[in-house]
């Protein structure tokens, strides 16, 4: 999360500041991705690297800043400290990066998404979504 908002630039991630989140409220649900442990130590996850205690820090703080009750893994990296630790502070549902639907049964802190990025298509996004294009 960014401090200022940022220039909109359509060929790039873009983040949305702090003082944005009021504005899209009405669009967007803001759920949680970490405090500070979205980096990487070395090629693992802080997530998964610091100690638990550290660990269940962030993530709590990360919750109770957005009241969030759902969680993306950072880099997709967790294990089942980390599943057990969003469990223990009432996250309810986690997703990894594995690319794939969501079904009913489907385990709760592992679940697949779609991502979509600014080079995606429309005809991607539609595939992604199941929209077949009208020819």
């Amino acid at each position: 999360m960014k401090n200022k908002p940022e220039t909109l630039n359509p060929n790039v991630l873009n983040y949305i500041s702090w003082l944005e989140l009021p504005k899209y409220a009405y669009v967007f649900q803001h759920e949680s991705h970490s405090n500070h442990f979205h980096r990487l130590l070395g090629k693992q996850s802080y997530l998964v690297a610091q100690p638990l205690p550290a660990v269940k820090q962030d993530l709590l703080t990360a919750k109770n800043l957005l009241h969030a009750h759902y969680f993306a893994y950072p880099y997709g990296q967790y294990n089942d400290n980390t599943i057990n630790i969003l469990k223990e502070i009432g996250i309810r549902m986690a997703f990894t990066t594995k690319v794939g639907r969501v079904y009913p049964g489907s385990p709760e802190y592992e679940l697949n998404r779609n991502a979509v990025y600014p080079y995606t298509t429309m005809r991607q996004f539609m595939q992604i979504v199941r929209i077949s294009s009208a020819k």
